[in-house]
């Protein structure tokens, strides 16, 4: 899983801490 993950709803959502 890459830092940034294309959201088809949102657009870009960078995840860092989930």
């Amino acid at each position: 899983i890459p830092y940034g993950s294309v959201n088809l709803l949102h657009g870009v959502d960078k995840y860092e801490s989930k």
